[in-house]
């Protein structure tokens, strides 16, 4: 079970870069094959499963959010996932597989996991 809270934003501002894009890949995932791209670059490729303990899998830090323009996520080879990044103001991606599907979450605050 993953339990969610908010970071108020001195909290925030100490955990994680604003000027950086992070990606959580949280929950759903057992052996699953995920692919990052950044802007057609592979950024991170791995059999993933999500920690019972933690709540989540991954945090990875995809770079300046200045220089990326789109993240493509792929799962097991199916077809890619594409976010383009022209004018979002979000610094957090949170990847998550739940009943088969994949789904991102853009935010700017990060999850509490316990």
């Amino acid at each position: 079970m993953i339990r969610y809270s908010k970071c108020d934003d001195a909290e925030y501002d100490k955990r994680l870069s604003k000027d950086s894009l992070h990606l959580y890949i949280e929950e759903g995932f057992d052996k699953d094959v995920i692919e990052v791209m950044i802007d057609d670059n592979l950024s991170f490729k791995d059999s993933i499963s999500t920690s019972e303990v933690l709540g989540m899998s991954e945090h990875l830090i995809l770079g300046h959010k200045k220089n990326i323009k789109k993240v493509s996520i792929r799962l097991n080879d199916s077809k890619a996932l594409i976010t383009e990044f022209n004018s979002c103001d979000c610094s957090i991606l949170k990847l998550n597989l739940i009943d088969s599907v994949l789904t991102l979450e853009f935010s700017n605050h990060t999850s509490m996991y316990r």
